[in-house]
């Protein structure tokens, strides 16, 4: 339910509107001179809850009655009153005695206090509900005050007292031509007429004529100060409405502005929250490809440690192998009792011809090429630092069981040393006889006899194996390395 009208208290005149529900109570008043306004929404159980404190409890039908009876001032028993919180403060300090006031906020002063009061035999009860004061009216009460205003106006247009003042006028007309006539009759009185009777006739209606003229005058002049007057007050509250209308607009106009603000601001706002989302994906699509670049690097790592790996194995397997050819190079013919160490280690003196020939300086081994091993400048290129660091692509047992399997192996030891029972060391002839020494160096030193002219074709076949293995090696290496 919806109530509007016009309220005056202390002095000052408000129109008033009240939106009524189920369970609330909204209340709003505007000051007609200023235009400005206050609010207040009020729920049934805080209404319920107020009236409780004061000790006479009224339900919230009863409440809203009662203040609907106060507005329109149906009842003497019920009053509403308006007040700012200055004149609150002044009447609770009349009451009080007089001590420091304390500072009131800005804020607070354009509060206001609708103060309900319920006139009770020998009693009296006071009902206090807070305004607001609104300082941006909102655009649908801004709209409802200038329809008020133009209703107002044309009010004001209709009550105009327009036909009475025609009245008047056409009234004055008549009265000043009837003015014309007795002053026309006078003249004539001054000629000599037949009778006197018709003269004084004359002289009555004149003074008749004249009384009912200054009547006329008296109430044209009272009629027109009346007129002037509603004039006058129209034409002010006329331009007060014009006032009214032209700060609305102005303050229309201004919120206007602002919704342009906020819509472009609110643009502006969308435009980079799409720009921090594209930021967002584009980091993420950043991460993702860092990520896999570096699970590719560890990929690259992990390959390259066993490529080094590898490489090393090479290394060492070359140098293992380079280590073997040297040692069979300066003995071809392998002796069970003595290793390969035990060659290496034989003095100079004790190696044949061949083997002094390969040891000694290149100027002597032009001469002597003819009675030096094949391929022992081979040995010597092999044997540099640059080529060490090369590594072969096979693994150290398998060129070591193809170096044993070789032919060039299998032909160095006579077929009779291979599975002689005398050359086993678990033998029991050679653990516990007594000659067996004795018999080990005769044969020997026989058995070195044939090895020793077949030994260069065997160091030879040897050699080429060698130098195949190697040329392998080089090759797996330079793969390995591309």
């Amino acid at each position: 339910m919806e109530k509007r009208g016009e309220f005056s208290a202390r002095g000052n005149n408000f129109l008033f509107c009240l939106y009524i529900g189920d369970d609330t109570l909204k209340v709003e008043f505007e000051e007609k001179e200023t235009a400005k306004k206050w609010l207040g929404d009020f729920t049934a159980q805080y209404i319920e809850t107020m009236t409780q404190k004061t000790n006479n409890f009224k339900k919230f039908p009863t409440f809203v009655k009662m203040l609907i009876s106060a507005l329109e001032k149906n009842s003497e028993s019920v009053m509403l009153d308006i007040y700012t919180v200055q004149e609150l403060d002044i009447l609770k300090n009349s009451r009080r005695p007089q001590g420091n006031q304390a500072p009131i906020d800005p804020k607070l002063s354009m509060k206001r206090y609708m103060i309900l009061t319920y006139l009770v035999e020998f009693d009296k009860v006071h009902y206090p509900l807070p305004l607001l004061y609104q300082e941006a009216p909102d655009i649908d009460a801004l709209q409802r005050t200038i329809i008020r205003l133009r209703n107002e106006i044309d009010q004001y247009k209709q009550n105009l007292p327009e036909g009475d003042l025609l009245k008047i006028i056409e009234e004055n007309q008549e009265i000043k031509q009837k003015i014309k006539k007795i002053e026309h009759n006078q003249a004539l009185a001054a000629v000599p007429r037949k009778g006197a009777v018709e003269i004084d006739t004359l002289i009555k209606e004149s003074k008749a004529l004249e009384e009912e003229n200054d009547i006329l005058k008296l109430e044209g002049s009272k009629e027109a100060k009346i007129l002037r007057k509603k004039n006058e007050d129209l034409q002010v509250e006329f331009d007060r409405i014009k006032s009214e209308m032209e700060i609305i607009i102005s303050q229309l106009e201004e919120e206007n502005e602002e919704k342009l603000e906020i819509r472009n601001i609110k643009i502006k706002v969308e435009n980079l929250e799409e720009e921090l989302e594209k930021a967002k994906i584009q980091e993420n699509q950043a991460k993702e490809t860092l990520f896999q670049s570096q699970e590719e690097l560890d990929k690259l790592k992990e390959s390259d440690r066993k490529q080094k790996m590898r490489i090393k194995e090479l290394e060492n397997e070359l140098q293992s192998v380079l280590r073997a050819r040297s040692s069979r190079g300066s003995s071809p013919v392998p002796s069970k009792t003595y290793g390969v160490n035990n060659r290496l280690n034989r003095s100079p003196a004790s190696r044949s011809p061949g083997s002094a020939g390969r040891f000694s300086p290149k100027s002597s081994q032009g001469s002597s090429r003819s009675n030096s091993r094949p391929g022992s400048d081979r040995v010597a290129q092999r044997n540099s630092p640059g080529y060490r660091n090369r590594s072969p692509g096979a693994s150290p047992a398998s060129s070591i069981n193809r170096r044993i399997n070789s032919p060039g192996n299998q032909q160095r030891t006579p077929p009779g040393r291979r599975d002689s029972p005398g050359n086993r060391k678990s033998s029991p002839a050679l653990q516990y006889s007594p000659n067996a020494g004795a018999r080990r160096n005769n044969r020997t030193t026989e058995e070195e006899k044939p090895i020793r002219k077949k030994s260069p074709k065997a160091n030879g076949a040897d050699v080429s194996d060698i130098d195949a293995r190697l040329a392998r090696l080089q090759e797996l290496l330079k793969r390995q390395k591309a």
